[in-house]
């Protein structure tokens, strides 16, 4: 194959036109050559960079994420601590606050149920001053009539008691075991 190439330039001295054609096979061997170099140096030395820029972004995001937890733990320790010491103090203080609530009602109802048992024992103490004085009172009018004392039989007694349609019949004495007397001597 002839090319015929028509440019401006002249061709390099002692080459002539026959040669043309393995000039441009040359040169373009050469610029392949040096394009695939070229790309090969690119394509190492993108590689090289993003090889390392990989390594430092995971570095550094290695770290971030190091430094977040840690920090992220730090934080949720002091929260949870400062939680758990806000959570006893309220706890303390609604047990404090209600312990006082209700020893101040307790006290209330005991000051209240003492208050009204006073008054009903005073309510007492006036009705029983009331009575005595009845009864005094009541003394005075009447005499206490002097009781003899009368023996009685059982029967005579029960007959008083039962009334005398019913007639009970008890002799006491019959059942009695009569126990003869030994003299000494």
């Amino acid at each position: 194959l002839h090319l015929q190439v028509s440019t401006s330039r002249s061709p390099p001295p002692g080459l002539h036109l026959v040669t043309k054609p393995v000039y441009l096979e040359e040169s373009w061997r050469l610029q392949e050559a040096d394009v695939t170099d070229l790309l090969e140096e690119s394509w190492r030395l993108q590689e090289a960079d993003v090889t390392d820029l990989l390594e430092e972004s995971w570095r550094l995001q290695e770290a971030d994420v190091t430094d977040l937890l840690e920090e992220s733990w730090r934080l949720q320790e002091a929260d949870v601590t400062d939680l758990l010491e806000e959570s006893w103090r309220l706890q303390e203080a609604d047990v404090t606050d209600l312990l006082e609530e209700s020893w101040r009602l307790q006290e209330a109802d005991v000051t209240d149920l003492l208050e009204e048992s006073w008054r009903r024992c005073g309510d007492l103490l006036l009705y029983v001053r009331d009575l005595n004085i009845k009864i005094v009172d009541l003394r005075g009018k009447f005499k206490k009539p002097k009781l003899k004392k009368v023996r009685m039989s059982a029967d005579a007694m029960l007959k008083a008691l039962l009334g005398s349609k019913h007639t009970v019949n008890m002799d006491l004495r019959s059942n009695l075991k009569q126990v003869k007397k030994e003299v000494k001597e």
